[in-house]
């Protein structure tokens, strides 16, 4: 899976070219999400703006990587399909991670006073 890496100060953005999340994506994002993690990156932004798509696997690689990150940083997400939004209120998911209508949103709460080491 071809995923784009931006960086931004101490803000690293993600965003996956691919239409759909399913097995063989997902753990691809997962160790991607894990790689950066390992580099120290904890602010974590997901830009899905071309996924329209993502089964149960997709939101496993995300849970299973917010966990590693939550204690020193964290991951938000924007750009999400209607599709995924669903997903992701179906199971909660929308009360543990940000989501934001765009990366420029994610990115200024990254920037905020609160997030200043």
């Amino acid at each position: 899976m071809e995923v784009e890496e931006t960086v931004v100060k101490d803000v690293i953005i993600l965003t996956p070219h691919e239409n759909i999340i399913h097995t063989p994506e997902s753990l691809a994002l997962k160790e991607k999400l894990y790689d950066i993690i390992e580099k120290g990156y904890v602010k974590i932004i997901l830009n899905f703006k071309e996924i329209e798509s993502m089964d149960s696997t997709g939101l496993c690689a995300l849970v299973m990587a917010h966990k590693r990150v939550c204690e020193r940083g964290e991951i938000k997400l924007c750009h999400l399909s209607k599709h995924i939004k669903l997903l992701f209120e179906l199971v909660k998911y929308h009360r543990v991670v940000k989501i934001y209508d765009t990366q420029e949103e994610a990115l200024k709460e990254f920037q905020s006073a609160k997030w200043k080491l």
